[in-house]
């Protein structure tokens, strides 16, 4: 493997001639070996050519970051942050998003001026996170705060929740259920919180939601429901072998409405957004 100061002093003004990285990076090198060492991997030759690859790439995005770090911010890497960062990134090397928001957490270990942002926890939440989780995750901290469920009403007035946690990131592509499971984990996580007391008042905001295929499906059932309720029960065109089991639910329907929410960052989230995902 190629030495990382010769690399990192290509990418930096003076401040690396005159000593204040190399300390620092000697010691981001000897962990690195520690962990990865020069036998990345002992299968086949194509795999370890594309694992020292994956590899090299992690090395090449941490001494990039680092090398935006201030000279007087540089310190020693935090070793409950690197140790940990170093030893989960063997298995998680696969997906460029997660090799990048490792990078970025190891450069950050090494800044004094993101000490207080940083949290030991943020290499456990990298290694429960997908692709998708960590561009949702980047799209709630950058300001999209929609969030909606379709709740179906009976005729006493009571509900059940149709669609759960509805949100609409037109920079990735995944199905509905994949995209309320990552919401669902990004809560879970801590990283965000998703709440139906408050919404956004703005006249277009949930229009997004409106022309979803999940809200428009639901349309589609309840409009389904109420021809029939106003044909006086004409099931001919339903499949005889649900007709029994849809009578009761299409004679109880009364509407099907969007609930409104808002999606936001914590505390926890927004540190962890500050350090691994922001520009």
């Amino acid at each position: 493997m190629q030495e990382f100061f010769p690399i990192i002093s290509g990418a930096i003004s003076g401040a690396a001639t005159s000593g204040l990285f190399k300390g620092p990076i000697q010691t981001l090198q000897d962990y690195w070996y520690i962990y990865f060492g020069h036998q990345v991997s002992e299968k086949a030759e194509m795999l370890r050519v594309q694992q020292e690859a994956k590899i090299s790439d992690l090395r090449d995005r941490t001494l990039n970051h680092v090398s935006k770090i201030e000279p007087e911010n540089i310190q020693e890497p935090k070793l409950q942050i690197l140790g940990p960062a170093l030893e989960a990134t063997k298995f998680y090397l696969e997906e460029e998003s997660l090799r990048e928001m490792f990078a970025k957490l190891m450069a950050s270990s090494m800044d004094k001026s993101k000490t207080e942002t940083l949290h030991p926890a943020f290499v456990e939440i990298i290694k429960q996170m997908t692709p998708l989780d960590a561009a949702n995750l980047r799209s709630v901290y950058y300001g999209n705060r929609v969030v909606g469920r379709i709740l179906t009403y009976n005729k006493a007035g009571g509900f059940s929740i149709n669609t759960d946690n509805i949100y609409v990131n037109n920079k990735v592509d995944a199905s509905p259920d994949s995209m309320a499971a990552s919401i669902d984990n990004l809560v879970r996580l801590r990283l965000v919180e998703v709440s139906y007391d408050r919404y956004l008042v703005a006249e277009d905001a949930y229009d997004e939601i409106y022309r979803s295929e999940q809200y428009v499906e639901a349309e589609k059932v309840g409009d389904f429901f109420k021809q029939i309720q106003e044909s006086g029960g004409d099931f001919s065109d339903v499949p005889i072998d649900i007709q029994d089991i849809l009578q009761p639910t299409v004679y109880d329907y009364d509407r099907t409405e969007l609930s409104k929410g808002k999606i936001d960052p914590t505390v926890l989230g927004t540190r962890f957004c500050q350090i691994c995902l922001s520009e």
